[in-house]
């Protein structure tokens, strides 16, 4: 807990924290889903679920720098050489500089699922292929397809049941 003087409390303006949860976002049976979570003046961040492909075209981010963090299965980050691809499993993760090809692929048979944190997009900020044009992000170039829910209705409460919220914070 801060300490703060009287006088120098009262002058602070600060703004409300924002909460946010995955939970009910539904695994899939394929395709896959962007679920946008929380945005603030700086930062936005999505859910991610991917049953079936990925972000398969190289593609880069003018711009914006993001961070994507995997929750569970694997992805596979491809580069332009010389950089080498890289494998990320559960609890991993990889900050992506703006104006860096890239692009990835889920790796095995469960939903790759992944909390995606970038920089807050402006007018500038575009997602450009290899090409230098522009490349909209859910479109069959980019190797998007729409997930369909897993007939069983899970979500990623379902999947991460053993985790708990806490009801109060106690001091």
């Amino acid at each position: 807990m801060m300490n703060f003087e009287p006088e120098a409390e009262n002058r602070w303006e600060s703004p409300a924290a924002i909460p946010f949860e995955l939970g009910s976002i539904p695994l899939l049976a394929n395709g896959q889903s962007r679920t946008s979570l929380v945005q603030g003046q700086r930062l936005i961040s999505h859910g991610m679920v991917i049953a079936e492909g990925g972000e398969v075209t190289l593609h880069a981010h003018r711009q914006e720098e993001h961070i994507f963090l995997v929750l569970s299965g694997q992805a596979r980050f491809e580069f332009l050489p010389p950089q080498d691809p890289m494998l990320l499993a559960a609890l991993q993760g990889i900050l992506i500089p703006a104006d860096c090809l890239y692009s990835f692929t889920r790796v095995g048979t469960e939903n790759l699922v992944m909390l995606r944190i970038g920089s807050a997009r402006g007018p500038e900020s575009v997602r450009v292929g290899l090409d230098g044009q522009h490349l909209r992000g859910k479109s069959a170039a980019a190797g998007w397809e729409e997930g369909v829910a897993d007939q069983d209705g899970r979500n990623l409460g379902t999947l991460f049941r053993s985790f708990s919220t806490p009801e109060k914070v106690v001091e």
